[in-house]
């Protein structure tokens, strides 16, 4: 299991010298990397721009806890140095945010309900030249047959995630990199123009013809009103997170977005004392055709640092009942069977308890998504003619398998296209 991330920060002459449609404000809903992304753009074609935040702070899903001098993440985490990175490599490089290589020597496979496990083994060197020979013909398929659909805007732009190098650094082809992307949101956020409103409870928006936001910030007495031009959601357009925003949806975005799920995904930062260091641990699946059933269990670990024990955990549940509580249990009782020296049989297992959860995310949203049936029902060409009516417009990472990067490329293109 390997995470993906990140955004852009150079704007082309032409965005740069664009003249604005409007001298109103354009106002976004979210400071995740959607929300940051589509506002950078915006000033860059010389928009003005206002974000609204709920939360106490920027990043949205890319968020880090900060621990014995490092950070560990609870949302983006990994990237490459390859073209499906491109922008993601170019923002964490101008950002000034310490990068490293994500390569560690052994993987393991574990069972979480016995806790048995054991060191996977390294492909045999003729299977690893077949690997490679197999990528390198697949690229040309790809560039002959793929790509040219592999955009934003398109309805197989979810096919990007299998770019081959995206694919390659699953094979150990390319080399992963890590970074703390919380901190380099907070940069880009930063150097925005336009304000960002933490802590805002957006009670109305209103879509008509002027259109408005009305919100409270936490220890406001009284409703603000912010007169907008245009509005961008920029978050998994779910019908819980739609009700939640302040938007009254018409019958059309009612039965459109009443169809998109996310799953149950959670992150955390969990003191592991034993288990060392320069490893990963993913769970065993004995028949890798089978996914494994999400039942709160964690499905991958890595200490990302070397002088601190604290590990990153990743964890899945039910996406119909997903419950933080049924997770944080099996951190504790599936992470003690193998909180030892993997590397040794008989090694001494020391038991966690609830304090060594050291940061927890709760439920993330991720992967926004629709069912084939919607797909073959034109679901994303009923959800691009909606873009613009009544002033709104909506990106996230609907648009592709959802990482920072396919984020990213989807606010921007929203604004190319729209504004």
């Amino acid at each position: 299991m390997k995470l993906y991330f990140l955004i852009t920060a150079v704007a082309s002459l032409a965005t740069a010298v664009a003249t604005p449609k409007s001298k109103s404000t354009v106002c976004i809903v979210g400071a995740g990397v959607s929300g940051l992304t589509a506002a950078k753009a915006l000033e860059d074609k010389g928009y003005k721009t206002v974000i609204f935040e709920k939360k106490d702070t920027v990043g949205g899903k890319c968020q880090s806890h900060y621990e014995d001098g490092q950070y560990f993440p609870l949302g983006a985490v990994l990237f490459t140095r390859t073209p499906s990175y491109g922008q993601t490599y170019a923002i964490v490089k101008s950002s000034g945010v310490a990068f490293d290589e994500f390569d560690p020597a052994f993987g393991f496979e574990y069972n979480p309900k016995t806790g048995a496990a054991a060191l996977m083994q390294p492909p045999s060197p003729a299977t690893a030249q077949a690997l490679q020979e197999e990528l390198a013909r697949y690229a040309t398929v790809w560039q002959k047959k793929f790509a040219p659909y592999a955009v934003p805007g398109y309805k197989l732009y979810y096919l990007q995630f299998y770019a081959p190098d995206i694919v390659g650094s699953f094979a150990g082809v390319f080399e992963l990199y890590k970074t703390d992307f919380y901190k380099v949101l907070k940069k880009v956020a930063r150097n925005l123009k336009g304000p960002v409103h933490l802590n805002a409870r957006i009670e109305h928006i209103e879509r008509k013809s002027k259109p408005s936001i009305q919100y409270r910030t936490v220890g406001g007495k009284h409703t603000k009103t912010q007169l907008c031009s245009d509005v961008i959601l920029a978050f998994p357009p779910t019908s819980e997170a739609l009700k939640e925003s302040g938007l009254s949806l018409s019958g059309a975005e009612k039965t459109l977005f009443s169809q998109v799920d996310v799953n149950g995904y959670f992150s955390s930062a969990v003191r592991m004392s034993h288990l060392g260091h320069n490893l990963s641990v993913s769970q065993e699946l004995p028949n890798p055709l089978v996914p494994f059933k999400p039942e709160g269990q964690p499905v991958y670990l890595t200490p990302f640092h070397a002088n601190s024990d604290i590990v990153s955990v990743y964890s899945v549940d039910d996406p119909t009942l997903p419950s933080a509580t049924r997770v944080k249990k099996h951190l504790v009782q599936d992470l003690s069977k193998i909180n030892r020296d993997l590397g040794k049989v008989n090694a001494k297992i020391v038991a966690l308890d609830a304090a060594d959860i050291r940061a927890f995310s709760g439920k993330i949203p991720y992967f926004p998504h629709v069912s084939p049936e919607s797909l073959a029902d034109g679901w994303y060409k009923k959800f691009i003619s909606l873009q613009g009516k009544e002033h709104t417009y909506f990106t996230s990472g609907l648009n592709s398998f959802e990482n920072v990067e396919n984020t990213i490329r989807a606010a921007r293109d929203l604004v190319k296209t729209h504004f």
